[in-house]
Parts: structure tokens; C-alpha cells; sequence
């Protein structure tokens, strides 16, 4: 199986993060794609012609274009969306009434909102093209396996997580709700509370606030890039009936904590270190795309995962309007 693909946009996350990576890592849609030996990538775009060309050079790419109209005329088997997160509701849109790809990888999110969200995902299904979104943790072996033990009671009912994050409620924001939604279900009010305006992406605040869960247990949300971006930071501490989860170093290790006996008189419990899993968050970029080619050779173009981005944007929307109306409390379908 020959697998042609194209990528728009070529930053950071489109191959710029391997050019520079310090360990043998896959962290980018053009590392992941020279993975697969089937899979080539025919075709790039971007705005700056001097990127462009570095990129090109570097991943062995056959052609660049000075459009995306001009990259459009001909056909490929995946195209890559890696632009600026304003930009991805037009050109997801054109690729789609192109009809020149079968799947649409895209960073997340999808698009800045859900009702715009939705317009995509009507029209990739009208289409019949798939629609791939970067939920990196939804594909990770470890973040799965943790889904599955909490599903059977390794920290009994949740009480509360916390969550910590940066760069913006809707740029890394969505992922982090993305995360809480893969690992305890879906979110049934959200209430924001000051600062409403910090952060250091530009407009998407790096939002505060807390978040309710259908199932019980709620989680709270904290942007922690006040005023400048300085590290990354997404980490999260799960708290429960009967145990304890640290998600931590930007969701490379795991540690579970049990109930034992309190060390110091008889009584009581405490929370002891059981087990640290070291995750595989480095290779979960090849982990999505394994799971995209298994659909792409299997001619099922989903939406799924573009759906999933739908409903954390329905998140993200009500935490901005709490945050307008001063933290009231919001309620989600």
C-alpha cells in the first residue's frame, strides 16, 4: 500500500520539533509519516517561502507550491493541517470541497468554536473524508490503560483533579479537557473564575476555573501562564475514594498511590507511592497514525475524532462565557 500525503503548514509540530529533538522521539506529522515506509510525503505549503524550502529539504519532500490552491490540484491519501489555530476552519474547509484527500489530519483543535466544529464535521461526512485530530493521550498505551483501571475502581469514585496547563483555554486548554473527558466522561457545567484575561497566547486565555462531571467528581482547570509563556506544563493530580493518580512531567510518567496505614499512630490511612509507569507519549504521534492508516485501508473515513474536538470546544465556549459574565455557572447539554 503506497500512501501519499501533503503537508500545510511547516512549523513546529509539522516536522520543526524532530529537526531539533533530543531523544529518538516522534513528535511531529512529518517524523510520523518517514515512520511508515508505505507512507510518502509527496507535497508541502507554507507562508514562508524560506521554512518551506528548509522543510523540504530536510524531509525529502518531492514538491512545494506557493498556494494551497496550487498544492489542491493534485490528490492525496492524507494532507496535514499544521497551521495557526485561526486559520484551520478555512483550509479544512477547502480541502474538503476539493475532494483531492481522503483523510484531513489536523492539529487541534479543530477550530476555534463548536458551532464551527460542526460545520466541518457535516461536511466531511457529506464528503465521505475522514477527518484526524492530534489527542495524543487518546492514543498513548499508558493513558489507556489508566482509562481502564479507573474504570475498574482502582481510585473508587473520583472526588476531584486537578489540572494544570498553559498557552490558552482553546490551544492547549482543549486537550487538557480533551484528557478529562477521555479519563472520567463527559462535563455537565463549567464555571470560570478570575484572572478572565491572562495568559500569554495572544487572545485565548489561559482560563481558570472548575468543571463538573455527569458521573460525579469535578475537576479543576488552571492556566498557569500569567502574563508570559516560560515551560510547559500539563500535568494532573486525580483524586479518589480510594487512591491517587499524578499524571506529571507533561504526562511522561504516571504514579498510582494506594491506601496504606498511616505511618505515625494507629487509625488512620494515608496515600502511599504503588506503582510509577513511564509512558510512551514520545511515540503516540506513530500511535495515531497507525490507527489512521488501519481506516484509511480499511475505507472507513471517521469523524470521530473530529466529533470529540466538537464537544471540547462545547467546553471551551461555556468557560468563555462564564468568564465574561463573571463565573456564573453554565450548563452543558
Amino acid at each position: 500500500m503506497s500512501i501519499r500525503t501533503a503537508i500545510i503548514g511547516c512549523g513546529d509540530i509539522a516536522g520543526g520539533y524532530d529537526e531539533k529533538k533530543k531523544d529518538g522521539g516522534i513528535f511531529t506529522h512529518a517524523g510520523a509519516y518517514k515512520s511508515n515506509p508505505e507512507i510518502e510525503i509527496v507535497a508541502a505549503y507554507d507562508i514562508n517561502t524560506k521554512r518551506l524550502e528548509k522543510f523540504s529539504d530536510y524531509w525529502s519532500v518531492k514538491r512545494t507550491y506557493k498556494s494551497i490552491e496550487e498544492l489542491l490540484n493534485d490528490t492525496y491519501d492524507i494532507i496535514s493541517v499544521c497551521t495557526p489555530d485561526d486559520t484551520h476552519k478555512s483550509i479544512i474547509e477547502q480541502i474538503l470541497k476539493s475532494g483531492k484527500a481522503s483523510y484531513v489530519w489536523a492539529e487541534k483543535p479543530l477550530t476555534l468554536t463548536a458551532s464551527s466544529a460542526e460545520v466541518i464535521i457535516k461536511l466531511a461526512n457529506e464528503k465521505r473524508v475522514g477527518v484526524w485530530l492530534s489527542y495524543q493521550r487518546r492514543w498513548e498505551p499508558a493513558h489507556k490503560m489508566l482509562k481502564k483501571k479507573i474504570q475498574n475502581g482502582i481510585i473508587g469514585d473520583l472526588i476531584h483533579v486537578t489540572v494544570y496547563y498553559v498557552k490558552g483555554i482553546v490551544h492547549i486548554g482543549s486537550t487538557a479537557i480533551d484528557t478529562l473527558r477521555f479519563l472520567f466522561g463527559e462535563i455537565s457545567w463549567v464555571a470560570a473564575f478570575p484572572p478572565f484575561n491572562a495568559g500569554s497566547y495572544g487572545n485565548d486565555y489561559s482560563l481558570r476555573g472548575i468543571l463538573g462531571f455527569k458521573r460525579g467528581g469535578s475537576a479543576t482547570v488552571i492556566g498557569c501562564d500569567t502574563t508570559k509563556y516560560v515551560y510547559s506544563l500539563f500535568e494532573m493530580d486525580v483524586v479518589g475514594t480510594k487512591g491517587r493518580v499524578k499524571i506529571e512531567d507533561n504526562g511522561d510518567k504516571i504514579s498510582f498511590y494506594n491506601v496504606g496505614e498511616y505511618g505515625h499512630y494507629s487509625g488512620f490511612g494515608e496515600l502511599k507511592l504503588a506503582e510509577i509507569v513511564n509512558t510512551e507519549m514520545k511515540l503516540a504521534m506513530k500511535y495515531g497514525l497507525d490507527i489512521l492508516v488501519d481506516g484509511l485501508s480499511r475505507k472507513r473515513y471517521s469523524t470521530f475524532l473530529a466529533e470529540e474536538g466538537m464537544r471540547n470546544l462545547e467546553v471551551v465556549d461555556a468557560m468563555k462565557k462564564s468568564s465574561e459574565k463573571g463565573g456564573i455557572k453554565i450548563e452543558l447539554n
